[in-house]
C-alpha cells in the first residue's frame, strides 16, 4: 500500500506526497511528463457540491481551490483517457489542512467492463498534504482510470482536487510545479532527461527519500549541468540510509547522479526542534483520556451527570459529542447511563458563566442561568469549566475580574457537592512561535486559571500548554532552505479558535484525562 509520509527532517515534520519506485524498474524519456487525464471526460457515481464538479478534477490544477466534492459513500470518479495507452503511475490529490487523511483505490480498464486494481489505499491513515501522492505500478494496458473514494477521516465529504495518469516509461525530463517526493528502495533506478531547461516552481521541494547507497540511483541527463543551481536547490534526500534521520541537499555528481549532501537544518528556529524535545512535547497532549475515562476501571457512576461550561468552543458540541460516543461504546462506561450536558454560551465569557446569560446558549440561542443555579438544578456531580478566550479576545474583561469569577465558580460548585474542573484555554492564532497577537494576554489570563486551580485544589486541564505543544510538534515544516513553514491555522482550528475534527479530538481527550483525575481523586 503506497502512502502520503510525514518526513520527520531535522525534528520537524515535513509533510510530501510520495512517488514509490521499487524492483530494479528503470525510468527514462526526453521530454516533460504528459498527464493523460488533463481535461479528458469524466463520469461519477455520487453527487457533486456546489461548484466543485467533477470536471475540475482533471483541470491540472491539483490545490484545494480546485476539485470534486461529494457527500457520498463510496465516491467514485471515471476519466476516458480518449484511447489505450500503457500506464504505470497515478497522481492521486485530496483535500489537505494537515489533519486528515483519505482512503481510496484506483483501478484501470481497456473496456471500461473489466477492471484491475493498481492501486490500494483502503486502509490508508497518513495526512493528506498538498504533494499528493503518486503511485506506481506494473504497465497496464487502460484507456479508463476510475478512483473510489471510501473514507474522509474528518467528515462525511469525499474531495478529490486532481487524479493525473501518465504512460509507462516515460518519465522524461523533471517538472517542479508541486511539491514531489520519490520514495526509492529495493534497488531503484531512476533516469530522468535533461531538465535544465524545466520552468520549476523554485518554491517546491522535490524529495527522494530513503535512498540506499549502492542500491538506489537517480541519475537525470549525463552530467551535472542537466540541473541548474536553482534546481538541484531545490532537490533533497529525507532519510537517506547510512546517515542520521533527517533532510539533506542533493549533490550532482559529473555524470549527473544525485547523491545526498550537507544536512539541512533550520535557520534561527523559534523553539528546540530536536528529537527529544519533540518527544518531551508529545508526552504534554497525548494522554488517552477517552481511553482511561471509559476503560474496564472506569470512574464514572451510573446516572452522573457532567456539566460543560464555556463558550463557542463548547457551544459547538463537537468535543463533547466525541466524549458521549467514547462513553456509549467504551468498556467500563457503556452499560451505565451517563449524561453530558452541553452548557456553552456562544460568544460568552467567564462573567456570563458565572451569572448566566440572557441569550446565546446552548442548545440554539436559549437563556442561561448562573452557574450555581444551573448545577443544582442539572444535578451535576461534575462541573467542566473551559473559558477565556472571549474575554481576552474582545471582552476585554481584567485579569482581577477573571481570577475572582473563577474563585466564584469553583467555591459554588463546591458548595453544591459538584466536583469542579478547570481548563485553560486554547489559542487565538496557530502559530506555535508566540506571534499570534494576543499570546502573551493568553499566558497571562492562562496563568490566572493554574493560579486558581492550585491556590483551590481544583483539578487543572492545561489546554494552552497541551495546543502549544501540539503545534510546536505539527506546525513547523523544515524546507530545503532550512526555513519552516508555519500556518496560521488548519491544524486544530479551522479559524485559529474553533476546533476542526483534530482539534474537537484533542479536545475530547484531554478534558476526559480531566474528568477522569478529578474523579479519582
Amino acid at each position: 500500500m503506497m502512502k502520503t509520509w510525514m518526513i520527520r527532517a531535522a525534528g520537524v515534520a515535513a509533510a510530501v506526497g510520495v512517488l514509490a519506485m521499487g524492483g530494479g524498474r528503470a525510468w527514462a524519456g526526453e521530454g516533460a511528463e504528459e498527464n493523460l487525464a488533463l481535461k479528458k471526460p469524466v463520469v461519477v457515481e455520487g453527487d457533486s457540491q456546489g461548484e466543485n464538479v467533477p470536471a475540475k478534477a482533471v483541470d491540472g490544477v491539483p490545490t484545494n481551490e480546485s476539485g470534486w466534492h461529494s457527500s457520498k459513500t463510496p465516491s467514485r470518479l471515471r476519466v476516458d483517457l480518449g484511447k489505450s495507452y500503457t500506464i504505470d503511475r497515478v497522481a492521486v490529490y485530496t483535500f489537505y489542512d494537515a489533519v486528515r487523511y483519505y482512503q481510496y483505490t484506483v483501478e484501470a480498464s481497456a473496456d471500461g467492463e473489466a477492471w484491475k486494481q493498481v492501486v490500494d489505499m483502503s486502509k490508508n491513515t497518513a495526512i493528506s498534504t498538498a504533494g499528493g501522492s503518486e503511485h506506481c505500478f506494473a504497465p497496464t494496458a487502460a484507456r479508463y482510470v476510475r478512483v473510489t473514494m471510501l473514507k474522509n477521516s474528518a467528515n462525511i465529504g469525499k474531495h478529490l482536487n486532481e487524479v493525473m495518469v501518465f504512460e509507462a516509461g516515460k518519465a522524461g525530463a523533471i517538472e517542479l510545479k508541486y511539491d514531489r517526493t520519490v520514495l526509492l528502495g529495493g534497488g531503484t533506478t531512476l533516469r530522468f532527461a535533461d531538465s535544465h531547461a524545466q520552468a520549476w516552481d523554485l518554491k517546491r521541494t522535490l524529495l527522494l527519500r530513503d535512498w540506499a547507497a549502492g542500491k538506489d540511483h537517480v541519475v537525470v541527463g549525463a552530467g551535472p549541468g542537466a540541473l541548474t543551481a536553482e534546481q538541484l536547490g531545490r532537490v533533497g534526500f529525507a532519510n537517506p540510509s547510512g546517515k542520521p534521520a533527517g533532510l539533506y541537499k542533493a549533490a550532482a555528481g559529473p555524470d549527473g547522479e544525485l547523491t545526498p549532501g550537507a544536512a539541512v537544518t533550520a535557520v534561527n528556529p523559534p523553539f528546540d526542534l530536536s528529537e527529544n524535545a519533540r518527544a518531551g512535547r508529545a508526552k504534554v497532549y497525548e494522554v488517552h483520556g477517552l481511553a482511561h475515562l471509559t476503560g474496564k476501571d472506569s470512574p464514572l457512576a451510573d446516572g452522573m451527570t457532567i456539566d460543560f461550561f464555556g463558550d463557542s468552543i463548547t457551544w459547538l458540541n463537537s468535543y463533547i459529542e466525541d466524549m458521549n460516543a467514547a462513553i456509549k461504546a467504551g468498556e467500563g462506561s457503556k452499560d451505565k447511563k451517563v449524561t453530558l450536558v452541553n452548557r456553552g454560551i456562544n460568544g460568552g465569557g467567564v462573567l456570563s458563566v458565572r451569572d448566566g446569560s440572557g441569550g446565546a446558549a446552548y442548545p440554539g440561542d436559549s437563556k442561561q442561568a448562573a452557574f450555581a443555579a444551573v448545577i443544582a438544578a442539572d444535578k451535576a456531580q461534575v462541573a467542566v469549566v473551559f473559558i477565556g478566550i472571549n474575554d481576552v479576545w474582545w471582552r476585554k474583561t481584567e485579569p482581577a475580574t477573571f481570577e475572582q469569577a473563577l474563585r466564584d465558580i469553583v467555591a459554588s460548585a463546591r458548595a453544591n457537592k459538584t466536583t469542579p474542573v478547570l481548563a485553560t484555554m486554547t489559542v487565538h492564532g496557530e502559530r506555535p512561535d508566540g506571534k499570534n497577537a494576543d499570546d502573551a494576554k493568553i499566558e497571562q489570563f492562562s496563568d490566572i486559571t493554574r493560579k486558581v486551580a492550585r491556590d483551590t485544589g481544583t483539578t487543572l486541564v492545561d489546554l494552552r500548554k497541551a495546543y502549544v505543544a501540539y503545534l510546536q510538534n505539527h506546525n513547523a515544516a523544515l524546507g530545503i532552505d532550512g526555513s519552516l513553514a508555519i500556518a496560521e491555522s488548519g491544524i486544530l482550528t479551522y479559524d485559529g479558535v474553533h476546533p476542526n475534527a483534530a482539534g474537537a479530538g484533542l479536545l475530547a481527550d484531554l478534558i476526559a484525562d480531566g474528568v477522569y483525575r478529578a474523579l479519582k481523586r
